[in-house]
Order: structure tokens, then C-alpha cells, then sequence
């Protein structure tokens, strides 16, 4: 799969970042996350993968291993539920097809109000979550190799 996101970064801190580092590559946060869920996505079925952080939850959809969706919004009480049928819908997904990958904060407070909804619903837990907390937002960072 190739996956180009094209952002702009200030010429001067690439410049920093080339003569700090020896060997350096600059990636967006949602390049590491498409990419590390489409390496773990084993299944040609339709699988859905969201990744809930404090305030932000992040959306991928893949089928017959292609990236169909990616997006992400701001948690706000319970309408985060909305969002994902609302692109459900869109996409004419039957949720009863789904598989459902949840990860990040709270999984299982997640778990518990989606159970409700989706039959086929996973936490997918891993070594290679980190946090990163030095910004003055939280900035979870998942497959963080592939940074």
C-alpha cells in the first residue's frame, strides 16, 4: 500500500532535525497510525479500527485490505457513537459485518457502550503503545517505530 499525506513542516526545524539527527524521516501522527493498523489488519473482511485517546478518537476502516476511511473527531460525552454511524452509514457498512478493533485510553469503558451496538468487537492491546506527554496536549503516538 502506498499512503501519501502531504503537510508542511517550518523549513527551519527540518533543517534542526537533519543536523540533530544522523538519519531522520518526518512523518504526520496519521501516517504512523494508518500504517501500523494496516500491517496488524490481517483480514480481507471489512474491519474497522478506532483509537481513543482524552479528548480525540481516530477512525480507520479497511477492506479487502484497503484503507476505505480515516478521519478523526473530538470526543464529546457519548456522541462519538454518531460519528461512527453516521460514517457507517455513509459507507453502507452493515455493522453486523463489522469488525470492530478498539484501542487506546479507557478501552473498557469504550467496550461497554459498543457492545451494545456491534457484535464483533475487539481491544487490541499492544507493547508499542507509548504516550507522549512533554507537548502541552497529550499526543498518544501507536507503532511508534514507524515514526
Amino acid at each position: 500500500m502506498k499512503l501519501y499525506i502531504i503537510y508542511a513542516i517550518e523549513k527551519k526545524l527540518i533543517n534542526w532535525c537533519n543536523k540533530s539527527f544522523k538519519k531522520i524521516q518526518l512523518f504526520h501522527e496519521s501516517s504512523s497510525l494508518i500504517n501500523g493498523f494496516y500491517i496488524t489488519n490481517k483480514s480481507k473482511d471489512c474491519t474497522s479500527y478506532i483509537y481513543f485517546e482524552d479528548q480525540v478518537f481516530y477512525v480507520l476502516i479497511f477492506k479487502n485490505k484497503k484503507l476505505l476511511y480515516y478521519n478523526f473527531f473530538l470526543i464529546e460525552k457519548n456522541k462519538f457513537l454518531n460519528y461512527i454511524f453516521l460514517i457507517l452509514n455513509e459507507l453502507q457498512i452493515d455493522q453486523n459485518n463489522l469488525s470492530l478493533v478498539i484501542s487506546g485510553k479507557d478501552t473498557k469503558g469504550y467496550k461497554n457502550i459498543l457492545k451494545e451496538y456491534f457484535k464483533n468487537i475487539s481491544v487490541y492491546q499492544s507493547n508499542e503503545l507509548i504516550e507522549k506527554t512533554k507537548e502541552s496536549n497529550n499526543i498518544s503516538l501507536l507503532f511508534n517505530h514507524y515514526l
